[in-house]
């Protein structure tokens, strides 16, 4: 599967990208270690392709992040879908190289799309600690409706943090990745 905004790809991660998921991890370590547990300093290729076959969370749907150069530039998902109520997470990071460009916001407004048209979500949420406000823009960017703060929602590096929740529906009719 691939999407495209003419902009960026997304696609499936396949074994052939392990080394170079891991490369741009290591590469965004300093910033990514923060918010996300799974980004250890000795996140190698075996981790990434633990990632891509769904090792470390069972039915989520991995996609990596490609520039115009088809280098990754990181990654982003789809949690597994809460079929009776049709929600789903959804997830992004971009190499810290790379922030700051708009790939997080391009690569979370074609996700929404494709978990609503593809996935059957009628609703689409982004969590985030209170003190990530990069994850915060992304969410602003592409139109999700901030809903509130969930109090000591996320445990990162052993510390409860507050979390935002934000939200996309399919029935917004102001909804931009409609």
């Amino acid at each position: 599967m691939q999407l495209t905004d003419g902009v960026i790809t997304l696609r499936h991660p396949n074994v052939d990208d392990a080394h170079d998921v891991a490369s741009a991890v290591q590469a965004s370590l300093a910033e990514l270690q923060v918010f996300m547990p799974w980004a250890t300093p000795d996140y190698g290729p075996a981790q990434a392709r633990q990632w891509m076959f769904g090792e470390f969370n069972p039915g989520e749907e991995p996609f990596i992040i490609l520039d115009a150069h088809d280098e990754i530039v990181g990654s982003c998902g789809l949690g597994p879908i809460d079929q009776l109520n049709r929600v789903i997470e959804l997830g992004y990071w971009v190499r810290s190289d790379r922030t700051g460009r708009g790939i997080a916001t391009r690569a979370a407004r074609l996700l929404a799309r494709h978990a609503i048209d593809n996935r059957g979500a009628m609703r689409v949420e982004i969590h985030m600690s209170v003190e990530n406000p990069g994850s915060r823009r992304v969410a602003e960017n592409i139109g999700a409706t901030y809903e509130g703060t969930m109090r000591a929602r996320l445990l990162l590096n052993g510390e409860h943090h507050d979390a935002e929740i934000w939200s996309i529906l399919a029935t917004d009719p102001h909804n931009p990745v409609l």
